[in-house]
């Protein structure tokens, strides 16, 4: 790996990875999750990750509970392995990230409030 300075074009960057990992503790949501995803780039990330839940059934196996170091390098490394299992993931990223829009977002951000005031009734 070699530091990169910001650029206007981080795509170039991204798309030339066989893998992307995002170890992050706590993030809200994470967009570069989902752009790596959009890019055809397998992710390996946890559920802490916001955007995490924005990756469909296929990554199930690949996104961990919390970023644990022994558990992130054994998925990484079992994940640099297996190249028919990041193709899976390359295209069901693809789809997955086509199938985000704004309806949608707003539709599902609605129901979650909604239940959560359903809940605390």
């Amino acid at each position: 790996a070699a530091y990169r300075p910001k650029n206007h074009s981080p795509e170039t960057w991204i798309a030339a990875l066989d893998l992307f990992v995002y170890p992050a503790r706590y993030e809200e949501f994470g967009m570069v999750v989902l752009e790596a995803a959009a890019l055809g780039v397998p992710v390996v990330t946890s559920r802490r990750v916001g955007a995490a839940e924005c990756l469909p059934a296929e990554y199930a196996q690949w996104v961990g509970v919390a970023p644990e170091v022994d558990e992130f390098a054994e998925r990484t490394l079992r994940l640099l392995r297996d190249s028919a299992a990041r193709a899976r993931l390359a295209a069901a990223g693809i789809a997955a990230a086509r199938a985000q829009d704004l309806r949608r977002y707003g539709a599902e951000t609605a129901a979650t409030i909604l239940a959560q005031k359903r809940r605390l009734r």
